[in-house]
């Protein structure tokens, strides 16, 4: 009897911690609001950069004991400009292509992100009309993140991320060279399904 006992028992337990290492898995979606900063540097010279993006976001995790890894696509919108030129050089949108690797600790999973960002560069400048320029560039990113789970459905987070572009914008007659750091830092609210 006493051992039927310990045999349901583990079976009970065995069964709670297959369905918490599998709580992660599947597809999510959520929205977001960022704050943004960096520079870009136009032959040496910085150029800090500023603003507030809305996105949204949708991924998929796939859990192996404690360690979670997944992939989303995120798309943010508004305006990440330079601080002395708002509304005439700014990014007017970001679509991130993460990976991401986690460890679930519980209702809490930091995790690290690496992948490629795709930003549109703007320039609308009524003094010069001939810097006039909307292109989408291509380049890396990595970051940090925190998600926290408040339930099986809903889930908060914060995470910060880095990117970095390299692209080129006409100034008269020349070329101008640009290396970009563009960071934000996200407030996320998400929903598993």
């Amino acid at each position: 009897m006493q051992i039927k006992h310990i045999a349901l028992l583990v079976a009970m337990v065995s069964g709670s911690a297959a369905n918490a290492q599998s709580a992660l898995d599947g597809f999510y979606a959520g929205a977001s609001f960022a704050t943004f900063s960096g520079d870009n540097t136009y032959n040496d010279v910085d150029f800090p950069l500023e603003g507030q993006m809305l996105g949204a976001f949708a991924g998929y995790n796939m859990q192996s004991g404690a360690y979670v890894f997944g992939g989303e696509v995120s798309f943010m919108v508004g305006a990440a400009n330079e601080e002395d030129f708002e509304d005439e050089y700014e990014y007017s949108s970001i679509i991130d292509f993460k990976g991401r690797v986690g460890y679930d600790s519980g209702n809490i999973m930091p995790y690290v992100v690496v992948g490629a960002s795709s930003g549109t560069f703007v320039i609308d400048d009524d003094t010069a009309p001939d810097r006039d320029f909307d292109q989408t560039e291509l380049g890396t990113l990595f970051g940090l993140g925190l998600d926290y789970a408040i339930n099986d459905q809903f889930g908060l987070g914060a995470e910060i991320v880095t990117r970095n572009f390299e692209f080129e914008f006409p100034v008269a007659a020349n070329l101008a060279d640009v290396d970009a750091t563009v960071n934000s830092l996200s407030l996320r609210a998400s929903y598993n399904f």
